[in-house]
């Protein structure tokens, strides 16, 4: 499959990566589909479709925790993920990406392959659990929320431990208890669904997550607000050279 992508062959790609995951989903084979999930939203982002993409970005993550470990760990391919994650936030805000990406997180996994496969669509999004207070940080407990806002000035954990008087043990669980109940997978996306929370600065002041980010495939540094490739919308193709030094969807 990522043979063909780099061949610039995304038609083809796309058609026997969707050969692939009925067979996964019935044989239980976690990691190909999160492999294949995931590969098959850098081809839908390539394609224009970012809701989409967003949406199999969410549900490949989810495969990927059951897994313990995103893209087997090969720099080449998590600098790909990286570069898709960004080009979606800029092309569907960070509010609309953070959303997307957290419903698809959630679908169970026969619906998210179908929608994989082109045979159903993701549907109405799930309302917020927040909606109550039309805040972000609903779910959180207020300590939950406090290790947010720290997260959003760029603490690390060892920082917000000493922030807050507390052990860096505890600040590790406060933030994987907020990863997985705002549905996202990295610092990033947590700034991204909880900063916007005063209207007057989100309209004078970008998205933290729009910001320029950085990242290298290939030796060369490409950047969030100008990713390469066959598109303006779809990170840099990998070589072919890439693609074999890893056994990737």
């Amino acid at each position: 499959m990522l043979a063909l992508w780099a061949d610039d062959r995304p038609a083809e790609s796309r058609e026997l990566a969707r050969r692939v995951l009925p067979s996964a989903l019935d044989q239980g084979e976690t990691m190909s589909l999160a492999a294949t999930v995931e590969f098959l939203s850098w081809v839908a982002c390539g394609e224009q479709e970012h809701e989409h993409a967003a949406t199999l970005l969410g549900g490949a993550a989810t495969q990927w925790r059951q897994v313990g470990t995103t893209l087997w760990g090969v720099r080449a391919l998590n600098a790909l993920h990286t570069e898709t994650e960004n080009t979606l936030m800029l092309s569907l805000g960070a509010e609309r990406f953070t959303q997307v990406y957290a419903h698809g997180s959630r679908l169970p996994v026969a619906q998210l392959v179908e929608i994989a496969c082109g045979n159903a669509h993701a549907g109405a999004l799930e309302p917020s659990s927040s909606a109550g207070d039309g805040s972000p940080l609903g779910p959180l407990t207020r300590r939950e929320q406090e290790v947010a806002g720290l997260i959003v000035e760029g603490l690390t954990n060892r920082q917000i431990a000493e922030r807050l008087f507390i052990s860096k043990r505890t600040a590790d669980t406060h933030v994987e208890h907020i990863l997985t109940k705002l549905g996202v997978t990295s610092r990033v996306q947590i700034a991204a669904a909880i900063e916007p929370r005063n209207p007057e600065e989100a309209s004078s002041t970008p998205p933290r997550s729009s910001a320029s980010v950085t990242t290298r495939t290939r030796g060369s540094s490409t950047t969030a607000n100008a990713p390469k490739g066959r598109s303006t919308s779809m990170p840099c193709s990998p070589s072919p050279a890439d693609a074999s030094t890893s056994s990737g969807p």
